[in-house]
C-alpha cells in the first residue's frame, strides 16, 4: 500500500479522522491475517514491517 502514494494519503487521511486511530489494533490486525490464514501463510512468517507512520501529513 505504501507504494501507491495517492492511496497512502487517503489512508492517513482516513485514519487520521477524530476516534478512528482508537479503534485500529495493527499488530492484532497482522498477526490475525499472517497468523490464521494457512491458505494465505502456510508457514505463518510474520515480517517485520513496514513501519508506517499514520499520522504523517496526508497531503
Amino acid at each position: 500500500m505504501f507504494q501507491f502514494t495517492q492511496y497512502m494519503g487517503y489512508l492517513r487521511e482516513l485514519y487520521q479522522y477524530q476516534g478512528v486511530a482508537a479503534t485500529v489494533a495493527l499488530d492484532y490486525i497482522k498477526l490475525h491475517y499472517y497468523g490464521s490464514h494457512e491458505t494465505i501463510n502456510p508457514t505463518r512468517i510474520m515480517p517485520a514491517g513496514p513501519l508506517i507512520d499514520f499520522n504523517e501529513p496526508n497531503g
